[in-house]
């Protein structure tokens, strides 16, 4: 950082909430977020053709994606392969990692532009990410099956049970990944979300931790619980519908 930032600069950022939820400085407050779109576009397993744009024996070769985010392919495997910069190569995705700002990539064959043009043993067909874990940009409906309000301005959540992995583990779905409308919703004692059924998007999936994080999709369906006669025959409220 030092040879990029002077002590006692000033710097123009802001502060923002990442994936987990926690909150950090950027730089990049007025750039456009990357990695929805690199999340959809490069899932797990895909296959494509990209460009050597650096290499270093430290951390290996860096392999243009879109924009200034580029996937890595560890150095002994590009050694190995005999990759220089500007070689053309054929990659795999390994997984998008958005909290670390890394696309780690296997590398299958080399193109062009190497001395030695290497052609690796074909990978094997990817595997599922773990049985009963859905794949990363899969889109579907969820069930609330716990609450939890932010306190002091963060940390609020919802739990989901996904349908189709009805087995798997409980989703997660961070108050910063939901709209405006489900943000106050969680944050209302008046208003119970068990049991409402809302449309998610998959964007990490961590197999060591069985940890699915989710992002709310334009679509909600309200189940409200039948609410029992209040014994003054006032309406009680426990939604967001008009009584």
């Amino acid at each position: 950082m030092t040879r990029r930032f002077a002590v006692g600069g000033r710097l123009t950022g802001a502060i923002v909430a990442d994936f987990e939820g926690a909150r950090r400085y950027t730089l990049l407050a007025n750039q456009s977020n990357l990695w929805p779109g690199i999340i959809a576009d490069y899932p797990a397993g895909k296959i494509f053709t990209s460009r050597v744009v650096s290499m270093t024996e430290s951390a290996g070769a860096f392999r243009s994606i879109t924009g200034k985010i580029n996937g890595r392919v560890p150095f002994a495997e590009a050694r190995q392969a005999g990759l220089t910069h500007d070689a053309q190569a054929e990659v795999e995705v390994i997984r998008v990692d958005p909290a670390a700002r890394q696309v780690p990539l296997r590398l299958r064959k080399v193109l062009t532009g190497s001395p030695a043009l290497a052609v690796l043993p074909p990978a094997p067909a990817p595997a599922p990410v773990t049985a009963g874990l859905p794949a990363v940009g899969a889109r579907l409906l969820g069930i609330v099956t716990s609450a939890v309000p932010e306190q002091q301005g963060r940390g609020g959540f919802l739990l989901l049970r996904l349908k189709g992995y009805e087995n798997g583990p409980r989703a997660i779905l961070h108050c910063t990944q939901m709209s405006q409308e489900l943000r106050e919703d969680l944050n209302d004692s008046d208003v119970d979300l068990i049991n409402e059924e809302i449309m998610v998007q998959v964007t990490q999936v961590d197999p060591s931790r069985r940890r699915i994080a989710l992002l709310e999709l334009p679509r909600r369906i309200r189940r409200p619980p039948p609410r029992p006669p209040d014994p003054a025959g006032h309406c009680r409220r426990t939604s967001r519908f008009p009584c």
